[in-house]
Order: structure tokens, then C-alpha cells, then sequence
């Protein structure tokens, strides 16, 4: 149980420090722990909104966030998604869908890490913002 504590609190850290929320990681480690899948959307869901949110508070309050594009996104994501949710999927398809995403996700948030680490100027403004 503390080991996948452990890897939450570090998924949320190393996701939140680049803009993202961790969400398929969370599915990983919940699918390597034996949780049921048919829970795990609902308990990456909370974890990642809460990741997110700390973020979009951080950048809105940085004015970073364009609010008026930004506005149909999110007007339409949400019953997209509930619509995407309430699709009927079995364990060994939901298992291979969830390891296709984690490495294309893993692959974007190593290619943010290094781009962040390449921009000193730029890599030190976003520490600045995210621990202020």
C-alpha cells in the first residue's frame, strides 16, 4: 500500500512539473497493484483532476492560461469524455489500450523534461512559478 502511495506522490510530482496530470501512470500502477479495472477510470480521474487543477490554478494566476480559446475545449471535453466512458471495454482490451497511452505519454513527458532542461532561462521561470 505505501509503495503505491509512493508511486502516486511521485507520478503527480514528475507529471505536475511539466503540465500534465499523470492519469494513465495512475492506471498503470492501480492495474500492477491487482485493483479491478473496471474502478481504475474513476480513481485516475480523481487523482488527475487534482493534479491538474494545482497546475491550471498555478499557470491561471501566471496569466499563461488563453481563456477564450480555451472555453469550446473545455465546454466539450466533458461530454466527450462521458461519452467515451460509457463504452463497453474488457479487461484484456482496456489493459493493452492503457499500456499503448502510458508509453506514448511517458515518451511526451521525457521529451518536456528535456526541452525544460535545454531552456535554462525557460526551465528556471516554470520552477519559479510552480513552487511560488
Amino acid at each position: 500500500m505505501w509503495g503505491l502511495a509512493a508511486g502516486f506522490a511521485l507520478t503527480a510530482l514528475l507529471y505536475a512539473s511539466v503540465g500534465f496530470g499523470g492519469g494513465s501512470t495512475y492506471n498503470a500502477l492501480l492495474v500492477l497493484a491487482g485493483t479491478d479495472y473496471k474502478l481504475l477510470p474513476a480513481i485516475a480521474l480523481v487523482c488527475n483532476l487534482i493534479v491538474v487543477t494545482g497546475g491550471t490554478f498555478r499557470f491561471a494566476r501566471a496569466g499563461q492560461v488563453p481563456w477564450k480559446p480555451l472555453w469550446p475545449i473545455l465546454l466539450l471535453s466533458a461530454p466527450c469524455a462521458w461519452a467515451g466512458g460509457r463504452l463497453p471495454v474488457d479487461k484484456p482490451l482496456f489493459v493493452a489500450l492503457l499500456g499503448s497511452d502510458s508509453l506514448e505519454t511517458q515518451e511526451s513527458a521525457v521529451t518536456a523534461l528535456l526541452c525544460l532542461a535545454t531552456h535554462a532561462e525557460s526551465r528556471n521561470d516554470v520552477v519559479r512559478r510552480l513552487v511560488a
